[in-house]
């Protein structure tokens, strides 16, 4: 199946399996946000568990990228470390 668009070119493959891969993996945070979140909080507490959740996402991130940048060990010994 050929994908084509307006002036008769070829769409390419890898940005709409990319397209797919970051709806789908967004998709999540809908549904944990919305449908979750509505029947375990009041207003105030969902604002609460969205600052402790997106700060924890912040926090682990930077933690992740100083374990992967610090070459102490080898990169599989690192690699195994956070996995």
């Amino acid at each position: 199946m050929k994908l084509l668009i307006d002036s008769g070119g070829q769409v390419q493959r890898i940005p709409t399996v990319k397209l797919s891969v970051v709806w789908a993996s967004n998709f999540f945070y809908i549904y944990q946000f919305n449908n979750v979140n509505d029947l375990l909080f009041n207003l105030r507490t969902k604002r609460l568990n969205n600052i402790f959740y997106w700060g924890t996402q912040m926090v682990s991130s930077m933690a992740i990228g100083y374990v992967l940048d610090f070459s102490f060990r080898s990169r599989r010994t690192r690699a195994k470390i956070l996995v």
